[in-house]
């Protein structure tokens, strides 16, 4: 996992699975102590969606599922980042794929809460972003 060449990639995907912790504790802590808070989520509460198989979760219930989503999501991507290091042969190749989708993805995570002003994850995942670039750059093909 941290052979030669695979040390930023490692790092980045490490620091993706922190992400994914920080995420779902975040969400796990997070009071609705004020007013508002406490009518919004009342209000999600309350407003249910018909969705067949007999199911009509509420709007919260939507919410809170998303929400797991995406710590599921990061912690599966992390794994399987980190067994891409673990096994991927000497020349690197899955790894250096895999960097590349990962830049791709996570800077697309990084315009979106730019774009919507969230800064905790857009702080996150911009330190994951430089992570996986740096290996990009450290790690770049030399001409034979």
């Amino acid at each position: 996992m941290f052979r030669s060449g695979r040390k930023w990639f490692s790092i980045a995907s490490i620091l993706l699975f922190l992400v994914g912790v920080a995420h779902t504790i975040g969400n796990l802590l997070a009071s609705g102590d004020d007013p508002t808070t406490r009518t919004v989520s009342g209000v999600m509460r309350g407003a249910r969606f018909e969705m067949g198989l007999g199911m009509a979760p509420s709007m919260w219930d939507i919410f809170q599922s998303l929400t797991f989503t995406m710590s599921i999501a990061l912690f599966w991507l992390a794994f399987l980042n980190l067994l891409i290091a673990k096994y991927d042969g000497p020349e690197g190749r899955v790894v250096r794929a895999a960097a590349g989708v990962s830049v791709v993805g996570v800077g697309a995570l990084v315009v979106l809460y730019w774009y919507y002003r969230v800064p905790p994850p857009l702080v996150s995942f911009a330190v994951v972003e430089a992570a996986y670039l740096a290996h990009l750059v450290v790690n770049r093909p030399r001409p034979a």
